[in-house]
């Protein structure tokens, strides 16, 4: 991760959150958060000291349980908020891990200085509970999908939303976790799309080659 300072753009960014600061010069507690291509965000378990506003990139959201396996939970892309549900809880510890799929930038707000006037800042707080019901939301919806739609159409949405630059190279056995489904049972949906020519198999991993119908093929909040 490197930490760079922060421009004027970002100081507008944090606007949009009700949080005015003077200037980029005099916001010295305030950084800019670079995170690399498969870097951790979040570690589960781990002790959270900022919290952060998504500037740009794509990042994955999953809980990992008692078994070793893992459940992703969400993406962030290009937008949110990260860490909170530890701000409202006033619990600096993180529920989940969180790793970047591309290049993951972030401005980060120290919670030790932050935490107690962001809670008394209703456009924060607004701000705030419109985010934590998008991520209700999106949890429930991930439920339903894994109860009601087949691990095709899983697997689907997760490599249409994972691809970066229409690459899939995430390790099958992460994928598989991810989805709830075998290795075997990836495998064998990957050479069946590579067979429909949606996919091509690259030394990478995997090329998308129809974005479009992989997308129809995925899961899609109307089809609950």
């Amino acid at each position: 991760m490197i930490k760079e300072k922060l421009r004027t753009i970002h100081i507008e960014k944090l606007k949009q959150y009700g949080i005015e600061l003077p200037n980029a010069s005099e916001a010295t507690d305030i950084h800019l958060f670079h995170f690399s291509k498969n870097e951790v965000v979040l570690s589960e378990g781990r002790q959270m000291d900022y919290l952060m506003f998504v500037v740009s990139g794509r990042a994955k959201v999953y809980s990992t349980a008692e078994n070793g396996r893992d459940l992703l939970l969400s993406y962030y892309v290009a937008d949110g908020i990260i860490g909170d549900l530890e701000l409202m809880l006033d619990e600096y510890t993180a529920r989940t891990t969180m790793i970047a799929l591309t290049d993951f930038i972030c401005i980060a707000l120290p919670y030790e200085k932050w935490a107690t006037t962001l809670r008394a800042n209703n456009r924060f707080l607004n701000a705030v509970g419109y985010a934590l019901s998008t991520k209700l939301l999106e949890s429930s919806d991930k439920g339903v999908a894994t109860a009601l739609h087949d691990g095709e159409t899983r697997l689907c949405a997760y490599l249409s939303n994972a691809s970066n630059d229409g690459i899939i190279d995430e390790p099958l056995t992460n994928i598989s976790s991810a989805i709830g489904l075998s290795y075997r049972q990836t495998l064998r949906i990957l050479k069946k799309l590579c067979a429909e020519q949606l996919l091509m198999k690259v030394n990478k991993g995997y090329q998308i080659t129809d974005k479009k119908m992989l997308e129809e093929k995925g899961i899609h909040p109307n089809r609950y």
